[in-house]
Formats: structure tokens, C-alpha cells, sequence
């Protein structure tokens, strides 16, 4: 899609499961999120129109797309996500179901689906598996 329109790239966010974390660090397995959400704070849903090569992609989806509950503004729009921001943040990920201690330090913008638990690194919040993004 990037090689498409490298306008996809602004959209196109790395996710992390649970299964990638490692002892103390995390071996991606290069997974991405198609980041159209459904808008947060002051900044404004994501315009699918916008992009075409991703919009082109997901086209083949749409009925699917069309079904589900929990969809944003358009079939295409995610549902809000209350803390969107705090993925840009320093963070710390760690396997939600483990024997030992597997976690992951991030200081970048990555995403992670609902087998990983995750705590931002200047606070003392805790996001769980059934509120973080799948």
C-alpha cells in the first residue's frame, strides 16, 4: 500500500502481541495496524478518501467492515480509543499469561493487541488486555 501511495505510510502503525515479548525485550514480528481512527482530542477522524491505496485495500472488506458493532463514523472509522495518545509514549509491555517475566521497553509508537499489558513510563497507569487495541 505504502509503495502505492507513501501517503498510506502516515496510517500504518507496528503492533505488538503478547507472544513477541521476550525476555526483557521484544522481537517484532512486523505486524501493523491500519490506523484509521475515529478521531481523539482535537484532531479529526481519519478520512479514508484520504487514502486511496489503503481505502482500495480494505474495499475488499467492506462487508465485513460494514457489520461490525463496535465501527467509528464509517465502516471504515475504528471506535475511539479513550487513551490513543499514550501509544506515542515511553512505555513498558509485558505478556499478559507467563511463567516468568517477559517485558519490553518502548519509546517509540507502537501499538500492542489484547495479549499484552502495557504501563507508560512517567506514569503509573496500567492498560489491560481488554482495553487495549485489537
Amino acid at each position: 500500500m505504502i509503495a502505492t501511495n507513501r501517503k498510506s505510510a502516515e496510517i500504518i502503525k507496528p503492533v505488538l502481541r503478547g507472544r513477541d515479548i521476550q525476555r526483557y525485550r521484544a522481537k517484532w514480528a512486523n505486524l501493523y495496524l491500519i490506523d484509521t481512527h475515529n478521531g481523539y482530542g482535537g484532531i479529526p477522524a481519519v478520512n479514508i478518501d484520504d487514502y486511496p491505496a489503503i481505502k482500495n485495500h480494505l474495499n475488499r472488506f467492506y462487508p465485513q467492515l460494514k457489520r461490525r458493532q463496535d465501527k467509528g463514523k464509517t465502516p471504515y472509522n475504528l471506535r475511539n480509543c479513550a487513551y490513543y495518545e499514550e501509544f506515542t509514549k515511553e512505555k513498558l509491555f509485558w505478556m499478559d499469561l507467563t511463567e516468568e517475566g517477559r517485558f519490553s521497553y518502548d519509546e517509540n509508537e507502537m501499538f500492542c493487541v489484547n495479549t499484552v499489558y502495557w504501563c507508560l513510563g512517567s506514569q503509573s497507569n496500567i492498560y489491560a488486555p481488554y482495553s487495549t487495541l485489537t
